[in-house]
């Protein structure tokens, strides 16, 4: 059985973690963001943590938030140079 206070993620020892199966984890999409940046599976069934710790969490919206800014100026340039074509 995995430590109570383990982040699946960094395998640090936390107090503060983020619930990825609570209303705060689904609401910030943690399971879907962990699978996209990561390709980390996150499962109820399995028997490894079911949280991040806080540092983890922040990392990982933040990284999101950045690859989705990236990736609609990359999607308005695709459609900007097939304009002029």
């Amino acid at each position: 059985m995995p430590s109570e206070n383990k982040c699946c993620l960094c395998d640090g020892t936390t107090i503060r973690k983020i619930h990825f199966f609570s209303d705060a984890g689904k609401s910030l999409k943690l399971k879907r963001i962990i699978f996209k940046l990561c390709e980390v599976v996150v499962s109820e069934s399995d028997e490894l943590p079911k949280y991040c710790c806080r540092s983890c969490g922040q990392r990982l919206t933040r990284q999101n938030r950045n690859i989705e800014v990236f990736a609609s100026i990359c999607q308005t340039a695709q459609n900007v140079l097939e304009v002029e074509l």
